[in-house]
């Protein structure tokens, strides 16, 4: 310690009746003799230089950072001190006070320490590393948590019109002083203590200062006169401080929670058509979405502005927009298939929806047909014969029932209708069968498949070969042109025969 005393005057000598430092109790020191006329800068810079020094170096680490309420914590020292006398000793302070009278507590001891916070309260905190001098060298080093808040749960089904729910709140971290703590606000949704058309308890605020800060605070019994998907949310904090330069808002940390109003009447609706509810694979289809909000919800608390989350159901990426009360994408879907389409629209922020209520609408994209086996027919087995009754029956899926099944045979015959129908073939070979199926939105799909109709069997073959031909209308036509010869020849042999009769003679 050195006292450079300068005197103005000149004609008044400054008179020291002590110079010497008599009682520098406890704090270790090296004690310089006086040198007359007195110390110079030279002997305090070798005292200085030369004397007893730490060149201690500390810190310490927080995991997780930043922190989470209600869970572990681990907090780790580091120190180098070479000027320090034997084994070090760390002692943990988590909510100092910055003041000059403040007394350190003892929180946890240990170069690693874990607690799960709140409790204790933990904001500022210090460490205190101490060698094993007597007296013992001392050094502090103090920082800020982060603030941070956390409620659970993080989601609560209630019922329209029934009081339930309840929630906790914990946070961490942040400014208070020995005047100011922390203040909080429950939004549960949008109103006011005084405006309660949505739910029973809008806003509920808080304030913890001193001795009175806890760092959690809790809320329960609501009622919800709207369904929904609620955004609700807790909002803490704390003191604005010039020296660190956060005031006069301070900092703050909110945490958000949903609560999932069941009920006939929701706060709005959303519907989503497509441009093409049948499309194919490749085929480009304008999604839309609309919001609709209930007649009796307040004008007031209305969202004029929606975030769209889209979910195809094909595996494909979402997409979002920002838009009004409608929004519209387009999307292609990468093949043929039946797809839900799922769309989450949630309120975007603003003064009025304050609750960014959250609504579903789903859309099914059914095509006819999905898939090649999901429309279909079997064929007979074993190959069936020339007269022979055939059945078929048909399978179909997707699209929108009830179903038309309309049968062509291949061989000239009428059409039938029918899931399940029988035709005789009257004669044999290769027929292509086609199937038809029509569904309730006027969606067509054709399935094409090959039958083989066989001969009859018996008699050697060769009579039923016969048999076969002279039915058919080739036979039918020879016949027919057979019976015209034999006739034609049979009258030409009478003719003839007649006039290469004897004629008689006369007597």
């Amino acid at each position: 310690v050195r006292f450079d005393l300068v005197s103005a005057s000149t004609g008044t000598p400054i008179t020291i009746f002590n110079d010497l430092l008599l009682n520098p109790g406890v704090v270790r020191h090296v004690t310089q003799s006086l040198v007359s006329p007195g110390v110079d800068t030279t002997s305090i810079f070798n005292v200085l230089s030369g004397g007893a020094s730490l060149n201690a170096v500390a810190n310490w680490t927080f995991s997780p950072n930043p922190e989470i309420p209600g869970s572990p914590i681990i907090f780790t020292a580091q120190a180098s001190c070479p000027g320090c006398i034997g084994t070090l000793s760390y002692t943990w302070d988590f909510s100092s006070k910055d003041s000059p009278d403040y007394a350190y507590k003892t929180q946890a001891t240990g170069s690693s320490v874990t607690i799960t916070a709140p409790a204790p309260v933990t904001n500022r905190v210090t460490l205190t590393i101490n060698d094993s001098a007597t007296p013992a060298d001392s050094i502090r080093v103090t920082g800020l948590l982060p603030l941070a808040a956390r409620v659970s749960p993080s989601v609560t089904t209630l019922s329209q019109g029934s009081a339930g729910g309840s929630w906790s709140g914990q946070w961490l971290g942040g400014v208070t002083t020995s005047t100011s703590g922390y203040t909080g606000i429950w939004v549960f949704c949008p109103g006011s203590g005084t405006v309660k058309t949505v739910c029973s308890a809008p806003v509920v605020a808080f304030s913890q200062s001193g001795t009175g800060i806890t760092q959690t605070s809790s809320a329960s019994a609501l009622s919800y006169n709207f369904a929904g998907m609620y955004n609700a949310t807790l909002k803490i904090s704390d003191t604005g401080e010039t020296q660190i330069g956060t005031f006069p808002a301070g900092n703050s940390a909110v945490s958000s929670f949903l609560v999932n109003v069941t009920g006939s009447t929701p706060a709005y609706t959303v519907s989503v058509t497509a441009d093409d509810n049948l499309p194919g694979a490749s085929t480009v289809v304008t999604l839309t979405a609309e919001a609709t909000y209930t007649l009796s919800y307040p004008g007031s608390f209305r969202g004029t502005l929606f975030n769209y989350v889209f979910n195809f159901g094909d595996g494909t990426p979402t997409a979002t927009v920002s838009q009004n009360q409608t929004g519209t994408v387009q999307h292609t879907f990468p093949s043929s298939g039946s797809f839900m389409v799922k769309v989450v629209a949630q309120e975007a922020i603003g003064p009025r929806a304050v609750s960014q209520i959250q609504e579903n609408g789903f859309l099914r994209i059914r095509p006819l047909c999905p898939s090649t086996s999901s429309c279909d027919f079997a064929l007979p087995s074993p190959s069936p014969t020339v007269g022979q009754s055939v059945s078929f029956t048909a399978s179909a899926a997707g699209g929108s029932s009830p179903y038309t099944f309309t049968w062509d045979f291949g061989d000239g015959s009428p059409t039938a209708t029918g899931s399940s129908v029988s035709h005789i073939y009257n004669s044999s070979g290769t027929f292509n069968v086609t199937l038809t199926i029509t569904d309730s939105t006027g969606q067509v799909q054709t399935v094409k498949k090959t039958v083989t109709i066989n001969n009859n069997s018996g008699g050697g073959g060769g009579g039923s070969d016969l048999a076969s031909f002279l039915t058919s209308p080739a036979g039918l036509g020879l016949i027919a042109a057979a019976v015209i010869i034999i006739l034609a020849a049979i009258l030409f042999l009478r003719r003839r025969g007649s006039k290469l009769a004897p004629k008689q003679l006369s007597s």
